[in-house]
């Protein structure tokens, strides 16, 4: 293990380098000099983030997830304050680069003393080569899904300029709430779980299947809330002053269900010790998805490529699904036959949610933001509960209710 940490050492300069390195082409890309300083400033959370992946991932085998989950809330409340403090001290953005810095820093500094980890002069060369062979692909799967995150901000930013992509990367953020919320909790103690049956791949499915159904029957009812109440979220989280990323957000939200679902996989792949095809299945993804940004993007329209780049979210699964089969030793149409009761629900939930959103907005014109947001979410609960009823898809959220208490 010391030798692995040493070995992230170097690597940590490395990335933390590059990362600054990139301050300079995109300051003149975006013609903004402020990005410069904040850049070098970021790289110093790029140089902890990385170090913590070795603490981080002991903390993890050792299944201690009651420390990992006391850091998360101590950390994010101090840096969130400090940021709080910053903003008025007239910080301005800095204030948010200085959260990332503080909350990367802190984290590592936890993970170090909680892990055991040291850093030791010991030989490298035997661990690299082991890393490079066994974890090759889950580092360039990590690296291609990082560019396909990240690049419709980029060509946003330089087709429609700053503001226009301001308001699209409100809208997305807004949009991954629950996917970092919700699923990435569950993701993060799925791995060490499942890797106890690392010799038993139908079991490992069996788990995964039952998990997945639970986790997509969470996810309709987020995106169909999320549509149905969209303008209302968005005043809500940032404002009325942004109320023009309430239709980006709408159209970014039909794939929040499956983007909860394909976050698990990542998991199973690596379980199943198969990081080949899970960067096969990253390669395909990330192709479609910037297909469809360079659409929206020759489209013109803003909203029209929020709704390519979900569109591209709904269609991932696919590859994704098609690479775990592959994994699993089993055909693809396993999965489809498992989860397509639960597809035709969710397609009815959304066009629902639209409705409701229709409906409700034309009655209730001008009427106060927080009783319309309740009254489309009870709305949006109760078409959801007669369709589970109605399609006998409630046994999932009743497991899921079960295995939380």
């Amino acid at each position: 293990m010391a030798r692995l940490f040493l070995f992230s050492v170097g690597a940590a300069g490395v990335l933390a380098l590059l990362f600054a390195l990139l301050s300079v082409p995109v300051s003149i890309i975006y013609g903004d000099a402020l990005l410069r300083p904040m850049f070098l400033a970021g790289s110093i959370g790029v140089f902890f983030s990385t170090l913590n992946s070795v603490p981080n991932g002991v903390m993890l085998r050792e299944k201690r997830f009651a420390s990992i989950g006391v850091r998360l809330i101590v950390v994010n409340t101090v840096t969130g304050v400090g940021a709080i403090a910053l903003a008025f001290l007239g910080a301005g953005t800095f204030a948010l680069v200085a959260q990332s810095v503080a909350s990367s820093a802190l984290v590592f500094v936890w993970n170090l003393s909680a892990s055991g980890v040291r850093l030791r002069r010991v030989p490298v060369l035997g661990p690299l080569r082991a890393v490079l062979g066994s974890s090759g692909f889950q580092a360039a799967h990590g690296f291609v899904n990082y560019f396909s995150r990240n690049m419709d901000n980029l060509l946003v930013g330089l087709a429609f300029g700053s503001a226009m992509l301001g308001l699209y990367n409100k809208a997305y953020g807004l949009s991954t709430y629950p996917i970092t919320m919700f699923t990435s909790v569950v993701a993060s103690v799925l791995h060490p779980y499942l890797s106890d049956w690392r010799d038993d791949p139908g079991r490992i499915y069996e788990r995964f299947v039952r998990l997945a159904h639970a986790v997509f029957a969470v996810g309709i009812l987020v995106s169909a809330c999320c549509v149905a109440c969209a303008d209302e979220l968005v005043a809500v989280m940032y404002g009325s002053q942004w109320v023009g990323a309430a239709p980006l957000f709408r159209a970014l939200s039909v794939s929040v269900m499956f983007q909860m679902v394909t976050s698990l996989t990542g998991s199973v792949f690596q379980s199943l010790g198969d990081t080949r095809n899970m960067f096969r299945s990253a390669v395909v993804n990330t192709a479609v998805t910037l297909v469809a940004i360079c659409a929206g993007v020759a489209s013109g329209s803003l909203l029209v490529l929020a709704a390519l780049v979900s569109a591209a979210y709904c269609v991932n699964p696919v590859a994704t699904f098609w690479y775990l089969g592959k994994a699993f030793g089993r055909p693809a149409r396993d999965f489809a036959s498992e989860f397509s009761a639960q597809l035709g629900v969710a397609a009815a939930m959304l066009a629902a949610g639209m409705c409701i959103h229709v409906g409700l907005t034309a009655c209730m014109p001008g009427g106060a933001l927080a009783v319309q947001l309740a009254a489309k979410v009870a709305c949006c609960f109760a078409a959801y509960a007669v369709l589970l009823v109605v399609t006998g898809q409630w046994r999932y959220v009743s497991m899921l209710v079960k295995r939380a208490r």
